[in-house]
């Protein structure tokens, strides 16, 4: 069995099991949170207990940039030209695209953090 992460695994992250994955992945779920959340130990040293709270982080900023999408174009229209409103819909689109990556990412580092294996198919 080969230790593998799989489609859409961050790009940042090693393989779980290894060594690097175990030092690097409170990180990259730090970077998924409030800044804030850094300043709290306990977070810091047990990812486990961080990869939910990085889960429900990740999909309120989807949700979030779901209802701004929707609403955009109405609360802006008077605020800015028409090129300026298109440029600020193609802003949340790729940020809604990237969070979207980050929600499937940090699922599967969740996944892995209990002990899930991913086995890589040929």
């Amino acid at each position: 069995m080969v230790v593998a992460g799989p489609p859409g695994w961050p790009r940042e992250l090693p393989p779980p099991g290894t060594a690097d994955f175990t030092v690097r992945v409170g990180g990259w779920l730090l970077d998924l949170c409030p800044a804030r959340f850094r300043d709290h130990d306990v977070l810091r040293r047990h990812p486990r207990a961080l990869a939910p709270l990085a889960q429900r982080h990740v999909e309120a900023q989807v949700q979030v940039l779901h209802d701004s999408l929707a609403m955009v174009r109405a609360e802006l229209a008077d605020a800015v030209d028409a090129r300026t409103l298109d440029e600020v819909v193609a802003a949340l689109e790729a940020e809604s695209a990237a969070l979207l990556a980050d929600r499937r990412s940090v699922g599967l580092v969740a996944r892995a953090l209990t002990g899930e294996q991913f086995v890589r198919r040929f």
